[in-house]
């Protein structure tokens, strides 16, 4: 059975880096939890997580502990082991204080009706140019998103909601996209998107009709 890592020691492990104390991350104060991947591409293991704010994520690679630092949703580290594919496994995902998210300007999940229901005008873009589309959320029953619309030459696959927090799945038959983001308002989404088929971390904005 898999040894769980005390969120003490992987702190440890975090703060030992000297340039954590100049990041933008504080992950002494915890906000909540999240949800995490971590897939091996080429020589680098592709760590992400389902908010844009800073996670600290551990995972284990062929049993042995490690702690990944993730902003803006996805992280990646040059795999040095002794085995080609290592046997991946997510232990936790914790949200930290992030300075680019202060406490004060991340609203609170209110009660009722989910503010992320409804339809979303998109915008955003990478260096190879800009993006504008529409979507719309009609449910986010227990975390999952029911959506439909225009998701830039992509059809959805799955969603998540957690908190103010939002995952999004898209593919066609050449690429897989993957949406993470916050509300920073109740009318607005901003975070990041990342595609299979480029390694480029690419911005997107939202704002509700």
């Amino acid at each position: 059975m898999k040894a769980t890592l005390p969120i003490g020691s992987a702190l440890a492990i975090l703060l030992s880096a000297p340039a954590l104390a100049d990041s933008r991350c504080d992950c002494s104060s915890k906000i909540g939890k999240c949800d995490a991947r971590v897939k091996l591409e080429g020589n680098r293991l592709l760590v992400s997580s389902s908010v844009p704010q800073c996670s600290m994520v551990v995972f284990f690679a062929d049993g042995q502990p490690k702690v990944s630092s993730v902003t803006d949703g996805i992280s990646s580290e040059e795999w040095l082991g002794p085995t080609a594919s290592p046997k991946l496994e997510i232990d936790s995902c914790t949200v930290c204080a992030d300075r680019n998210y202060p406490a004060a300007q991340t609203p609170a999940a209110p009660e009722g009706p989910s503010p992320f229901v409804g339809t979303w005008v998109v915008a955003g873009g990478c260096s190879w140019g800009r993006i504008r589309h529409t979507f719309s959320i009609s449910d986010v029953t227990g975390g999952r998103v029911s959506a439909k619309g225009d998701f830039g030459n992509c059809s959805f696959d799955d969603g998540r909601v957690s908190g103010t927090s939002i995952t999004m799945n898209c593919s066609n038959w050449l690429n897989s996209v993957r949406y993470v983001g916050s509300l920073v308002t109740p009318t607005q989404i901003r975070g990041t998107y990342t595609q299979t088929t480029s390694s480029e971390r690419c911005s997107w904005e939202a704002h509700k009709e």
